[in-house]
């Protein structure tokens, strides 16, 4: 994780981490709720807008409820 190539493109070896998890696991699908990752706790990331961590309880509490009832 800590050379340059890695870094660059976290976002693509984040995705291809979740694909791989998906297979083994089993899962029929994946659903995101359309945040961005949060990063660590206490990082910058975490107050970017449109970050999980930084969302509003009762709006990311809404989008899972959807996905539950669906």
């Amino acid at each position: 994780m800590e050379t340059e190539e890695i870094r660059a493109d976290m976002a693509g070896v984040r995705a291809r981490e979740l694909e791989a998890a998906t297979k083994i696991i089993g899962y029929d699908e994946v659903v995101k709720l359309g945040y961005r990752d949060s990063g660590m706790p206490d990082s910058e990331a975490n107050s970017r807008p449109g970050a999980f961590a930084a969302a509003p309880l009762p709006e990311a509490v809404g989008r899972l409820v959807r996905e539950i009832r669906r």
